[in-house]
């Protein structure tokens, strides 16, 4: 027979084992693409653009605090942030995507496993057999994964667009 503090404690680790399950392939594949060549030359500024699971914003973190922290640290880095309307003028079409996805690790704690996914899409051209094609491509990516709180997310957001701003400028130096 088992008690209720037995029954909480297996659901649990059950849940942390399960959200470390689902990180761990995440870490395996996390990577990231060098933006320092002709994807970011040039580049005249990107539209920001965030998805975030529902999760984060009932506890706390919204799409306006990611979009300002991102905002500011492109800023400084002399990287114009487009409006739509700019953005739809813009040759490239450059969007900054921005995708938060995770779970919390109990129902009554704000403690989560989260993976982070930010890309540069550009249009871009293939061309096979004498034809070109004009698409929206992935051209610098960066994946992180991790368990943290929510403030922990805001800042591995960060740390990830600081990188996309270094490579911007390493690209852009004159």
């Amino acid at each position: 027979h088992k008690t209720g503090s037995d029954m909480r404690y297996r659901r649990h680790l059950s849940l942390v084992v399960t959200g470390f399950l689902v990180v761990l392939p995440l870490l395996f594949f996390a990577g990231t693409v060098s933006g320092r060549d002709a994807a970011l030359r040039g580049l005249a500024g990107v539209l920001i653009d965030v998805d975030i699971d529902d999760i984060f914003t009932s506890e706390g973190l919204s799409k306006r605090q990611i979009i300002s922290d991102i905002e500011l640290i492109l800023q400084q880095a002399g990287v114009k942030v487009l409006s739509d309307k700019q953005w739809g003028k813009t040759e490239g079409h450059p969007r900054l995507f921005v995708q938060i996805a995770g779970n919390k690790v109990q129902e009554n704690w704000p403690f989560f496993t989260f993976a982070i996914n930010i890309q540069l899409h550009q249009d871009v051209y293939i061309s096979r057999s004498g034809q070109t094609e004009l698409i929206q491509a992935s051209t610098w990516f960066n994946m992180q994964s991790g368990y943290g709180y929510v403030g922990d997310i805001r800042l591995q957001i960060k740390e990830i667009v600081g990188t996309f701003a270094a490579d911007y400028l390493a690209a852009n130096q004159m």
